[in-house]
């Protein structure tokens, strides 16, 4: 299902099954605009991918004219996120369970319910475009995905 009231905003919603919670949330979502989309569909989505956008340098000569910056387009960020729905719980991603019960999870899944990308989506992206996708895993419990190993996840400092 695919349910969008803005423009920079959507809810993309696979495989709605049996279970109370979860149930409730397809169908609601349903009923707010939600349309189903096969997994080829899903996978195989717009690549929206774009050649380099940033900005760079236009290099300059050592007798008269200094190496300049040139900025590149502002471009808002797409993101997409994966809503788990487990029997214990939903998660974000590969993020940590997010238990039902929680009254902030309850809101976030309120949001959802009605067709819009909750307010702590929406601040990620400052703007751009948030795709959330869900899928249903009620009849599994969590479990804690393995962390993927990252080789440099720091900052650099140019020297001289």
């Amino acid at each position: 299902f695919y349910a969008s009231e803005h423009e920079y905003s959507g809810l993309h919603i696979v495989r709605p099954s049996t279970g109370r919670i979860v149930n409730e949330l397809f169908r609601e979502a349903r009923e707010h605009g939600a349309v189903p989309l096969n997994e080829a569909t899903r996978t195989s989505g717009d690549d929206k991918s774009k050649s380099f956008t940033g900005g760079g340098y236009r290099l300059g000569n050592s007798f008269c004219k200094r190496s300049e910056y040139i900025y590149g387009e502002s471009q808002l960020q797409d993101v997409q996120i994966l809503l788990k729905l487990w029997s214990n719980g939903f998660s974000l991603d590969d993020g940590e369970l997010r238990p039902y019960s929680d009254p902030t999870n309850a809101q976030f899944l309120e949001s959802v319910k009605r067709g819009e990308i909750p307010l702590e989506l929406q601040r990620l992206v400052h703007g751009g475009q948030v795709n959330l996708d869900m899928e249903d895993h009620q009849d599994q419990e969590y479990i804690k995905p393995r962390l993927r190993f990252k080789a440099f996840s720091g900052e650099g400092q140019k020297l001289g």
